[in-house]
């Protein structure tokens, strides 16, 4: 009987370590969103989305006369304004990780985000 009562209070001790440690993991901060900035295959700038905290605005020159206004807001990132013939970029809309990165051919300016868990590794 006696031996009974130390493998219940065993298993019940087990049950609230794995209890607690499921509730700290889904606690954890989400993987961090970062958009990288390359303008004629150099990167400009690194931006950590998952760090903002108000949108804002930037734009970026090409020096061939091209003009890009670049937003940012909390884990996402686009081209709103642009004075290419096309307008491709600004149509992209938004990206927050998943799926194609933002191109602006005739200015050269590529927008790549990471992270956020969208990114795929070889095992998915």
């Amino acid at each position: 009987m006696k031996s009974t009562k130390v493998w219940i209070a065993i298993f019940a001790a087990i049950l609230a370590v794995c209890a607690a440690f499921v509730f700290l993991q889904s606690r954890a901060r989400p993987p961090a969103v970062t958009a990288g900035v390359y303008l004629d295959g150099e990167l400009i700038r690194t931006i950590d989305l998952s760090d903002v905290r108000e949108p804002y605005a930037f734009e970026v020159a090409d020096g061939r006369g091209g003009l890009n206004t670049i937003t940012v807001g909390r884990g996402r990132i686009c081209v709103t304004e642009a004075n290419c013939p096309d307008g491709i970029c600004v149509k992209r809309g938004w990206s927050d990780g998943g799926g194609s990165p933002i191109v602006c051919l005739p200015h050269r300016l590529v927008i790549s985000v990471a992270g956020g868990g969208a990114d795929f590794d070889a095992a998915a």
